[in-house]
């Protein structure tokens, strides 16, 4: 039986999330104040209170643009930046 889509990108998920909670903050002071939350993501505190943005290191962030731009077609920055959006990179806490 053949591989899914689906199941590809659900392992491509799991990586990039198990990826991110390896991460140390301390290695990352200079992007702000940065806390593990209680999945062991690091989340960037702000002045949105309530509201955290998730830190993606820079070479994570250039693979998920890039995959993106694809899947949507090279359909422009625009289009790009709302999947993006649309995914889970802001959590309440």
């Amino acid at each position: 039986m053949p591989i899914k889509f689906k199941e590809i990108e659900y392992e491509v998920k799991e990586y990039a999330r198990e990826a991110l909670k390896a991460l140390d903050p301390r290695a990352y002071t200079k992007y702000g104040e940065l806390r593990k939350d209680s999945r062991g993501l690091l989340m960037c505190r702000g002045r949105m209170v309530g509201m955290h943005a998730l830190f993606v290191p820079t070479l994570l962030a250039e693979k998920t643009v890039r995959r993106v731009h694809h899947l949507t077609l090279h359909g422009g920055v625009a289009l790009t930046i709302t999947k993006i959006r649309l995914g889970t990179n802001i959590s309440e806490e």
